[in-house]
């Protein structure tokens, strides 16, 4: 049942990205080109003046999660999709490295960015008016900031449930059952840090053209 409900997430947020992509003519050189250009904040970290370190930091911080990510979306996926079995050779050794990996660059990621992220009263104003009109919108800078530190905290708390569930399965505590239960808890979570991921990515996306 996961696997199918993964092939039809991941088919479909593939979709929905490519049509933004060709409805804002963006090119893939854009995209690199935006790619490198995050990127270059892990150059020169000494030479960064004493009141942009915590920028840097937050910059830092949000890249390698994210990229942490994608690194074992990509390697449990592609397992449950193509073969739709557990985890196995050079695809588990991959995720296994980069979990721990993530949850550090997870924890840090909090710790600098949820002062920043937290819902103002603006926010509110904005959702009120969501509720009133009955229509999302995602175009003007304000809207997409609100979407940011949504999906900020919803990527945040499903990476607890995430974390904790394969943790708790390193321990001879539960039964079969238990270990399954704990399985479609960490898959399903993960899944949700995916939505999460690809909604944030299509605003990144709109943000290029603007």
């Amino acid at each position: 049942m996961f696997r199918i409900i993964l092939i039809i997430t991941v088919m479909g947020s593939l979709v929905w990205l490519y049509k933004t992509i060709r409805r804002d003519n963006i090119t893939a050189a854009k995209v690199w080109r935006r790619i490198k250009t995050e990127f270059t904040v892990f150059k020169k970290y000494r030479e960064v003046e004493p009141g942009q370190v915590l920028a840097k930091l937050r910059k830092s911080t949000y890249l390698l999660t994210l990229t942490f990510f994608l690194v074992l979306a990509v390697s449990a996926y592609l397992q449950v999709m193509i073969w739709g079995g557990p985890l196995t050779g050079w695809l588990l050794i991959i995720h296994v490295t980069a979990a721990p990996l993530f949850a550090i660059s997870l924890m840090l990621n909090i710790l600098v960015w949820a002062q920043q992220k937290r819902f103002d009263q603006q926010d509110w104003y904005y959702l009120r008016q969501i509720f009133r009109q009955k229509k999302v919108l995602l175009l003007r800078s304000n809207d997409a900031e609100f979407w940011n530190k949504l999906i900020f905290w919803i990527f945040m708390l499903s990476a607890i449930p995430a974390i904790l569930s394969i943790v708790l399965q390193l321990y001879p505590v539960f039964g079969s059952a238990g270990m399954e239960n704990l399985l479609s808890i960490h898959r399903y979570s993960t899944l949700i840090l995916f939505i999460a991921v690809v909604i944030h990515g299509r605003l990144l996306l709109q943000k290029l053209n603007h």
